[in-house]
């Protein structure tokens, strides 16, 4: 997401706004994206008929406008939920309502939680609540570690979660000085490297 690059390099921010069609990827880094997608579709599987909030290839203002769709129409599970609000938009890998609350989960293909994948719920969670959605938690949905294949993947199997609810609010009051300031690294010439 361009929130996380901001907080690594805001130089990497603007080139993702301004030249992103320049954007150079190893081999092996075009790998690792295509990992992270097969993890997201068979993490949709562990929440099984829910419905696609995506309109195009990629979150927008159309998706915001199906979430918004799919929600009023008492879905219970929604993959790739998009909202926006406070001049950002995100797109959580999936929406599933147990009990009568939602719950949100962030895919990652990895066998732990990291630090970043704190940082990435943080900014989920402040969009979507600020978007008008309570939500009861958030997660980070990876590989169990522990898990063995025998005969066709299992995603209940493959996958745990762990709530960062607690964990995100340390960064949840940062966020806004945080947008402000990468909104004015997109107004400015190419940054030199920060």
């Amino acid at each position: 997401s361009r929130y996380l690059k901001g907080l690594k390099c805001q130089k990497a921010l603007w080139l993702n706004h301004h030249k992103k069609e320049e954007a150079y990827y190893q081999k092996n880094t075009l790998q690792v994206f295509a990992t992270g997608n097969k993890a997201g579709d068979l993490a949709q599987q562990y929440f099984p008929g829910g419905k696609l909030a995506l309109v195009d290839d990629y979150p927008n203002s159309k998706a915001v406008a199906k979430t918004k769709q799919l929600l009023d129409s008492g879905c219970k599970t929604i993959y790739e939920a998009t909202f926006a609000a406070k001049n950002t938009l995100v797109a959580l890998d999936i929406l599933h309502q147990i009990d009568g609350k939602w719950h949100a989960f962030e895919v990652k293909s990895t066998n732990s939680v990291k630090n970043e994948h704190i940082r990435d719920a943080a900014i989920q969670y402040y969009v979507i609540r600020n978007a008008g959605l309570i939500l009861d938690d958030i997660s980070i949905m990876h590989f169990d570690k522990t898990y063995v294949r025998n005969g066709e993947i299992n995603p209940t199997e493959l996958f745990m979660y762990e709530s960062v609810h607690a964990r995100i609010q340390n960064y949840l009051l940062e966020i806004p000085e945080n947008i402000d300031a990468f909104l004015s690294v997109y107004k400015q010439n190419e940054p030199s490297v920060l």
